[in-house]
């Protein structure tokens, strides 16, 4: 049977396969796929061989937790940008029902009435 080996779509043989690659495993469709192909790899132009180098499964779940982490944080931190851009539009009012829009109008009314200073004696004696 005459088969020639060939390279994976998704590889380290050159920049621009690593780089596609690691976008491949930023975005997590398929990542497993790549580690697979990476421990079962044995060198250029070899064939590979079933769990040739185990521990490269260490850098692709690095990379995974450590890569997944990085964007939650940059989509959190983007969610909460936004929700303080559109509080500080409406005065903090977005988020709030009618009645606790009730509420703070009537405490900022108290807060502004002016109350008479002193203590008036009583009158009957």
């Amino acid at each position: 049977a005459d088969y020639e080996w060939a390279p994976t779509i998704y590889n380290f043989d050159n920049i621009a396969t690593a780089v596609l690659s690691l976008f491949v495993l930023a975005i997590g469709e398929g990542w497993t796929v790549i580690m697979w192909s990476a421990i079962d790899s044995t060198g250029e132009e070899t064939p590979p061989l079933l769990n040739a180098n185990p521990g490269y499964a260490a850098f692709f779940l690095a990379f995974m937790v450590i890569g997944n982490f990085f964007i939650m944080n940059l989509f959190a931190s983007a969610l909460i940008d936004e929700f303080r851009a559109q509080q500080e539009e409406a005065d903090g009012l977005v988020m709030m029902s009618e009645s606790q829009k009730k509420w703070l109008m009537s405490i900022s009314v108290l807060t502004r009435t002016e109350l008479p200073r002193g203590i008036i004696p009583p009158r009957d004696r």
